[in-house]
């Protein structure tokens, strides 16, 4: 009987985006890889998938205006 060698594949290394966005570290195992997920992310489907962050983002503007009228006369203008 003639054996093979088996060639483990390193998906980490290989494969690009192998545990998704939400990944945190890639290790590669026999036949296989583990990944693990950063805070907020949930291994599901063979990747780090959906954040379960709120995101909230809010903008305040203030705007505030000051207009002056003077009036300018030619005995005004004489005063300086």
């Amino acid at each position: 009987m003639t054996g093979r060698a088996a060639v483990d594949v390193d998906e980490c290394r290989d494969v690009t985006g192998t545990c998704g966005v939400g990944a945190e570290s890639c290790v590669n195992d026999i036949g296989g890889y583990v990944c693990t997920c950063r805070n907020g992310y949930e291994f599901k489907d063979g990747t780090c998938t959906g954040s379960t962050r709120s995101s909230s983002h809010s903008l305040s503007l203030s705007l505030s205006l000051s207009l002056s009228v003077v009036t300018v006369t030619p005995e005004s203008i004489a005063l300086f």
